[in-house]
């Protein structure tokens, strides 16, 4: 079965992406690496992001990474310490990457860079209703191949701010 990254960026993709991050996507299993999970000091937010699946805040804390295939989606499983953060991902429109973590669904475009990944042109779905682009979240994420590592970043701010409520950042050995 091909993964979900696999299928948008097709065999020319793949080819184009450095080791570290080509043996993440086209494969199931399980990667061991470390996170930093930074959070806003807004306790409401703080809350909200809690509900919404998102980890606590960590400082270089151990991650194991699992993704596992259901059917033609896969199971993304981040183990951070005690807490587990799921998220299930899937084709959308036949190019785009969907996620799923909790009610919210993130929709985006996988754009190749420096052998690895941007995720852009975001989209969003509360409990499967289109969020209006004044009032979903502003998403950077990346991905980047560093000595032999998988290099991940996502911010997520607010529509009207350009601070993170949550940031994380980390690696994971893909070899």
């Amino acid at each position: 079965m091909t993964s979900v990254y696999a299928q948008i960026l097709g065999a020319e993709g793949l080819v184009a992406l450095a080791p570290e991050c080509r043996v993440l996507h086209e494969s199931m299993g399980r990667f061991e690496g470390e996170i930093t999970v930074e959070m806003t000091r807004n306790p409401f937010l703080r809350l909200a992001l809690r509900c919404a699946g998102f980890p606590k805040a960590f400082e270089q804390a151990p991650l194991s990474f699992t993704k596992e295939k259901q059917g033609q989606r896969e199971v993304w499983i981040r183990q951070i310490g005690d807490q587990v953060m799921r998220t299930v991902q899937w084709v959308e429109d036949g190019d785009m990457l969907a996620e799923r973590l909790g009610a919210m669904t993130a929709i985006s475009r996988l754009s190749p860079a420096s052998g690895g990944l941007d995720l852009t042109e975001w989209q969003f779905r509360f409990a499967g209703l289109a969020v209006p682009r004044w009032a979903a979240p502003n998403v950077m994420a990346s991905e980047r191949p560093d000595q032999g590592l998988y290099r991940f970043e996502i911010a997520i701010c607010l529509p009207w701010s350009d601070k993170p409520i949550v940031r994380y950042h980390g690696w994971l050995a893909t070899s």
